[in-house]
């Protein structure tokens, strides 16, 4: 069985522009790039750590039954997938709870799914 978890940011645009003040679009532009990214000083990354979740975000070469997998990660969303439904359950609750404390009004789309095979549970 395979589990995904997927996540995609909506409206950025008009998230990034709810401010009148240059200043606030830069800002809340720059922490919007390191939301989603690959890179050890993404917000992904820092929830990852903090949930205690195995993941290849950084390191290809991890691969155990609980290893959370990114098909893609990066312009506001990811795609995960796992064996375990366990670590994307996680995944999620950790990852929606900083999202409502980081950006409180920022629109967003979230899917689990489990299927027998990967592109079964991607297309659901």
């Amino acid at each position: 069985m395979r589990y995904c978890y997927l996540f995609e940011a909506k409206s950025i645009q008009e998230y990034l522009f709810q401010s009148n003040k240059l200043k606030d679009v830069i800002a809340a532009s720059e922490r919007l790039d390191r939301l989603i990214d690959s890179t050890e000083c993404s917000v992904l990354d820092q929830v990852l750590k903090a949930a205690e979740l195995e993941s290849d975000l950084l390191n290809r070469d991890v691969n155990t039954d609980h290893t959370i997998h990114f098909l893609r990660c990066k312009g506001g969303a990811f795609y995960a997938y796992c064996q375990q439904q366990a670590p994307l359950v996680s995944l999620r609750s950790a990852w929606t709870l900083t999202l409502s404390q980081l950006f409180p009004s920022l629109v967003y789309t979230d899917a689990l799914s489990e299927a027998p095979a990967l592109k079964v549970a991607l297309r659901l």
